[in-house]
């Protein structure tokens, strides 16, 4: 939570931005996406910090030092890189590093008897603080570019995106919160067979997310407003067709998968892993109406609304659902609750295309 505050929004609008910008003005808005999360960093690394020590049972200390790293990954320009469309510097100034440095860390950990603080040192904070480094190496950016902005400037630029801030920081939460909700409910097999579930489907997720993203160049290039919402039609029916392809996917291989996986511990039904395929379809989905169509139409508190309603309808379905219909149950409520985020997406689209 504590790394989606502290993107301020720059990889919902940011792509789009520099998609279109000349060389100099890209520069400008890397060292100004750096300059504004640089100042809440301090805040935001203070309290994941202190409440992540606090609830803690135990190594309190590691516990602060890995929400701080974990904060870090607010910083990262991979938004940037994927805007300027150069995937490819984002692994070598992001990906590989944290990939490089968090598997040296397992293994000093495992094998030369190395402190567990090493792994919060090494895997998170070093390449959070290495990925800023190395981005503004690559790309000749300077704190100096952004230098004609004030103080007051980057203040009220911060102030700006709050609506985006607010929705992806609602938005993490209700992502996050059903695993602890569900384990209050429920005993410990179906408990952990739904953090099970939740965590495979997540991670497909993430796997997925470089197709939205590889969209966000082309939707931005144009500079008629016209051609950008003609372009997030495609966008849009691209990933709807994605999501098809990995839902139906998910959905058929997610009991076989999640029995080697978790070693026969918590393997998923052919219902379960149906609602996680539908869960896949329509957050694939709305990632492309969320975070292209709703940019082009630059409404940001429509997406604040629908990461409200999606929040509402999640939580207010998980209890009664999941203590009736256990593991299922939780499933189909986080499923409604991405069905609620896309409606008012997509409703919020069709008004602007109107």
């Amino acid at each position: 939570m504590g790394a989606t505050v502290l993107e301020l929004g720059w990889n919902w609008n940011g792509p789009m931005r520099v998609s279109r910008a000349s060389e100099e003005r890209r520069r400008q808005y890397l060292s100004l996406s750096l300059r504004t999360r640089a100042t809440v960093f301090p805040l935001v690394a203070a309290v994941s910090g202190v409440v992540a020590a606090l609830v803690s049972p135990a190594h309190h200390t590691v516990a602060a030092a890995v929400a701080v790293g974990s904060a870090l990954i607010g910083f990262s320009s991979v938004w940037f890189f994927v805007g300027i469309g150069k995937p490819w510097l984002a692994v070598s100034t992001d990906a590989a590093p944290r990939a490089v440095l968090a598997l040296a860390s397992a293994i000093a950990i495992q094998f030369a008897d190395a402190p567990l603080l090493l792994y919060p040192v090494l895997a998170l904070i070093t390449p959070g603080c290495a990925t800023v480094i190395l981005s503004m190496v690559v790309t000749r950016a300077r704190l100096r570019d952004s230098a004609a902005f004030g103080w007051r400037r980057v203040i009220s630029l911060i102030s700006a995106q709050r609506g985006v801030i607010a929705a992806r920081a609602v938005s993490a939460t209700y992502m996050q919160l059903p695993v602890l909700i569900v384990a209050t409910l429920l005993t410990v097999h179906p408990a952990a067979l739904f953090a099970a579930g939740d965590r495979l489907a997540r991670l497909t997720l993430s796997a997925l997310a470089i197709v939205p993203n590889v969209f966000q160049r082309y939707v931005g290039t144009p500079p008629v407003r016209a051609d950008r919402m003609r372009r997030a039609r495609v966008a849009v029916l691209a990933n709807v067709g994605l999501g098809l392809v990995a839902g139906t996917a998910f959905a058929t291989l997610s009991p076989h998968l999640s029995r080697l996986l978790f070693s026969d511990e918590a393997t998923l039904s052919h219902a379960e892993g149906a609602f996680l395929g539908l869960l896949i379809l329509v957050v694939c989905t709305s990632r492309a109406t969320g975070g292209i169509s709703l940019v082009v139409a630059a409404n940001s508190r429509a997406l604040m609304s629908s990461a409200a309603i999606g929040a509402i309808v999640g939580t207010s379905l998980l209890f009664p659902l999941t203590t009736a219909f256990g593991t299922l149950g939780a499933f189909a409520a986080i499923v409604a609750a991405e069905v609620a985020v896309l409606s008012t997406q997509l409703l919020s689209v069709r008004a602007a295309l109107s």
